[in-house]
Order: structure tokens, then sequence, then C-alpha cells
């Protein structure tokens, strides 16, 4: 089935020779139009960025100037919105996977959204606090065996991986993470004092060799 611009574009007619030049451009209306249908295909399964639609199209064997137009299109359509995408990704992804602000705007960078609209993406404070604190609950489970001390230190650097920022993770680790039991801490730390003393008491001071 040939394509809408194959018709308007060349005039076609039934019974009209073809020339050697417009059987490739009709090849070429034929690429576009599969490639557009693989793009509205990929979109009617999960949503995707403008800049992630091209890559797709690339990797699928389009030129870059043809990705650059289908992709063109789609926004101009409404299949696509980076700014609301960013927003949805910022609120409801960011908060499933428990990122906080510094990753949620390193992987929408790596999806390619504009600066312009992550500006005006706001990252509320409480809201923030409340991811890390759940984050807490998970490492609370996580770092139990860990003597208090290292298990603060170890969930202050987990809250920055996750990239939480140094005020949150902290405000979190005071109010949400939960301390060793004694016992269990005595254990740990007895633990360590022997794994320690095992892996020093071969060690002979250089002078003495």
């Amino acid at each position: 089935m040939l394509s809408f611009n194959a018709y308007s574009d060349m005039r076609l007619y039934e019974g009209k020779e073809i020339s050697d030049e417009e059987y490739a451009l009709l090849s070429q209306y034929a690429k576009e139009d599969e490639y557009y249908g693989y793009a509205l295909s990929l979109l009617s399964k999960e949503a995707y960025t403008s800049y992630g639609i091209k890559q797709k199209l690339l990797k699928k064997g389009a030129e870059k100037d043809v990705a650059l137009l289908i992709a063109s299109s789609i926004v101009r359509e409404g299949l696509i919105d980076d700014a609301e995408y960013a927003k949805t990704y910022a609120h409801d992804v960011a908060d499933f996977r428990l990122y906080g602000k510094r990753k949620t705007m390193q992987k929408l960078k790596e999806k390619g959204i504009s600066a312009e609209i992550l500006k005006d993406i706001e990252f509320p404070e409480e809201e923030e606090v409340d991811r890390a604190i759940r984050y807490c609950a998970i490492l609370n489970k996580k770092l139990s065996k860990y003597p208090s001390a290292k298990k603060e230190e170890k969930a202050y650097a987990m809250l920055l991986e996750k990239g939480f920022e140094t005020d949150v993770a902290r405000k979190a680790v005071e109010e949400a993470l939960e301390r060793t039991p004694e016992a269990m801490e005595q254990e740990s730390l007895s633990k360590q004092f022997y794994i320690a003393k095992h892996k020093y008491q071969d060690v002979t001071p250089l002078g003495m060799r």
C-alpha cells in the first residue's frame, strides 16, 4: 500500500509509467512508512521521549534525517510530549524506584530531555524526604547485621548513590535508620575483631625480617 505522500508528491495515477528516479523515491517513501509504523508500534507499548524514538529508529537502520523527520512528525501529532514524560518520570517512576533528585535528573538527561524542560521540574523536599525514609526501611533489613556506626555510614553512602541530596540523606538516617540491637552489635564487632586479628597476626615488621 502506497503512502499518502507518494500519491500527493508524485501525482500518481493508474497506468502511469514510473521512471527509475520515481521508483527510487517510491522505495524511499515505503521505507519511511515502515519506520513510521515501527515507531507507532513502540509507542503503543510504552512511553518514549523524542530522543528515545530517534535512537530506536537509528538502531532499526533508519538514516539520521529520516529518524529526525519521523520523530518530529510524531511530536507534532501529540503522540510524544517530552515535558509530560519528564514530569511523569520525576513523580511516578522515581517514586516507585526510590530515586532522589540527582539520580532522577541524571536519568532524564540520559533519555534526551532538554535542559529547558529539566529546569521546570520540581522536587518538593517533603517528597524527597519521604522517598529517602522509605529507602531506609529497605536498608534497615539489608544492613541489619552491621554495628550502628557502620550501618549509618553505609546507609548515608547508599542514599547518596540513590541520588538524594546530603541534607535529605542525613535527615532520613536520623529519622528512619534503626539502631542495631546491642547483642547483635557485639556479635558483629567480635567477628570484625576476629577477622582483623587473623588478617594481621602473620605480618612480620620489616625491621625484623
